[in-house]
């Protein structure tokens, strides 16, 4: 079964209780909220690269995540009075570069925020900022007003900024269950899951984020070649069953043709013996069913199917059937 749908909100909180006391006017983190796909935690060291802008400028800069404190900490600090316009993205070791450029000569008007050195496919949830609001007392993504990027510096001591997120990328969520009618005088254990597409080797993405309207994301190729992920690799292998699927999780940009999964499993009796090893199964998905767009997450049902006869004398077949629903 094919499900589409927004992605889940989920919200990261600076502990300040934990956190050693900054230097004044040192651009602190109030709540990041991010609409992520699986809800997971932050990674210790996570980076967020930001922009300040001015008018016609923009200085590059950092947040970083600490897991010990539940905090993230900036290299930047701002002036109190001072408008700025603040756009970025997280994770910044997702690119190899990035820019920005204001719209109209000025920032207060938006910005077109450049990603270079994209990877077609990644494990990693890229996000880019689509709100920022001071003070505190954030905690929901309405309580922003959306794709607002003014953030006014504020008196010492009292600079936090809240920032919204959006994803860049689509989730694309395989779920993977034993047929209904799968003999029980046999399991099947899945062992490694990879999705591969030669659509681009790498891409660019261009993020035009006009103030007060929905930013538009244009995706260019800029690298010939393949992509290959690996979503799931486990020497033993994960027993399927028929009622609670595994799941393997991947972030494909959008427009993304030509993927073709290629699966792995070993099949063992009822005595728990091996009796056939590194079945293979390659499927193309198609973009019916893959439903690829921005922001948005995709659920794809995969039946393992019987590869036997109902009859105990017959031999097994040499290859499993992957069923994609």
């Amino acid at each position: 079964m094919l499900a589409a749908g927004l992605m889940s909100l989920v919200a990261c909180r600076q502990d300040t209780d934990d956190v050693p006391s900054l230097p004044s006017r040192t651009l602190q983190m109030g709540a990041c909220l991010t609409r992520a796909a699986d809800g997971s935690a932050l990674e210790d060291g996570t980076r967020l690269t930001f922009f300040l802008t001015e008018v016609t400028t923009a200085e590059q800069r950092l947040f970083t995540y600490n897991v010990a404190n539940l905090g993230w900490k900036s290299d930047a600090t701002v002036e109190e009075g001072t408008t700025y316009h603040v756009f970025g993205y997280m994770p910044a070791q997702s690119v190899t570069s990035a820019a920005i450029t204001p719209l109209n000569g000025n920032f207060a008007y938006g910005a077109v925020l450049t990603l270079n050195g994209l990877p077609t496919m990644t494990t990693t949830d890229v996000c880019f900022v689509v709100a920022v609001k001071s003070g505190s007392g954030v905690s929901l993504v309405s309580d922003f007003e959306e794709w607002s990027y003014l953030y006014t510096g504020q008196e010492d001591d009292e600079n936090s900024i809240n920032m919204m997120f959006d994803h860049l990328y689509a989730n694309l969520n395989l779920l993977f269950k034993a047929h209904s009618q799968s003999n029980p005088m046999r399991s099947i254990k899945l062992k490694k899951v990879v999705l591969s597409t030669t659509y681009a080797g790498q891409l660019n993405a261009s993020i035009t984020q006009p103030e007060g309207t929905q930013p538009v994301t244009a995706f260019t190729p800029t690298e010939e070649g393949s992509t290959v992920c690996t979503l799931l690799d486990d020497s033993d292998g994960i027993t399927l069953n028929t009622v609670t699927p595994v799941s393997a999780s991947i972030f494909v940009a959008p427009g993304t043709t030509g993927l073709t999964l290629t699966c792995t499993y070993d099949v063992y009796n009822e005595a728990g013996h091996i009796i056939r090893r590194n079945c293979s199964t390659v499927n193309a998905l198609s973009e019916e069913k893959t439903s690829l767009g921005q922001g948005y997450k995709t659920d794809l049902s995969l039946t393992v199917n019987p590869t036997y006869l109902y009859v105990l004398s017959d031999e097994d077949a040499p290859e499993l059937e992957l069923t994609i629903e």
